[in-house]
């Protein structure tokens, strides 16, 4: 039975929702609930563990669904400062159907130290105007509208004037070997990984864009060199070992100086040192 104080307005939504599945997590118990029809959490007190024990992610979904977990479990182990956590993934929703596309969100509660305590989880199929709108994402070389990102890049270096900012910039070893070796499809998943993560790890103080190709950038403010150094080893480690690929990521930092120079001059900058 769902807790009395996660009932209410939470079991209306459920009731009115018959698309998405809705799950509850109570972390400082150790229970898992399931919310709708459909899924047998007995004996199972962490959704990311039930995930994988049902074994219903595609694989291509493997990898980033890891990155959603590990933020996750980030958030209760030392705290966060968001509410929610959200990525797309791949699932097998009936034992007969095949893998379909969902949008996998998480809503937590955190206590007076910013640890999660609880968490609802929500996975939602998309629906056919949603795969639309991810392949034409896919289609084009940069996600993100360059004059925007530009601006976001801007807004990181005014409004953080006590703090230093850097322009990361990385890209894939050899990527046209890649796509000879493991196909043009296959590599596309490989980047829409890194897209899907960088949008987990990356905060709203941290905007992130694909370039072109296979060149990302990141801009983020910090305080300490180990501290940027923490984020870029992170980074790696988490865009690493997609769908058994060898690869190898060159990363390129640019510090800012000059905060009245053009962003594009900055990514000049980390793109010379890349």
């Amino acid at each position: 039975m769902l807790p009395e104080k996660y009932s209410g307005n939470m079991v209306k939504i459920v009731e009115s929702d018959d698309c998405t599945l809705h799950f509850y997590q109570n972390v400082k118990e150790n229970k898992l609930y399931c919310l709708t029809k459909g899924f047998d959490t007995k004996g199972i007190d962490d959704f990311c563990r039930m995930m994988h024990e049902l074994d219903i992610l595609e694989p291509e979904s493997v990898n980033v669904f890891d990155v959603f977990c590990e933020r996750i479990d980030e958030g209760i182990i030392n705290g966060s400062s968001e509410n929610n956590i959200s990525t797309d993934v791949s699932v097998k929703l009936t034992a007969d159907g095949g893998y379909e596309m969902c949008h996998l969100h998480a809503f937590y509660r955190r206590d007076e130290n910013g640890r999660i305590t609880d968490i609802h989880y929500n996975l939602r199929p998309y629906v056919q105007k949603e795969y639309f709108y991810r392949e034409v994402l896919r289609s084009f070389s940069s996600d993100k509208n360059p004059k925007i990102y530009s601006q976001q890049c801007r807004n990181v270096i005014d409004t953080h004037p006590d703090k230093d900012i850097a322009f990361i910039q990385f890209d894939v070893e050899r990527f046209k070997l890649l796509n000879d070796t493991y196909g043009v499809e296959k590599c596309d998943d490989l980047l829409q990984f890194f897209n899907d993560s960088l949008a987990l790890v990356c905060t709203d103080e941290q905007p992130f864009c694909r370039l072109t190709a296979d060149v990302y950038m990141i801009v983020t403010p910090f305080d300490t060199k180990d501290q940027l150094v923490a984020f870029i080893r992170k980074i790696e480690s988490l865009l690493s070992g997609f769908g058994g690929m060898e690869y190898h990521l060159y990363f390129g930092v640019a510090i800012v100086d000059d905060r009245t120079l053009h962003t594009r001059r900055h990514g000049d900058n980390a793109s010379l040192a890349r």
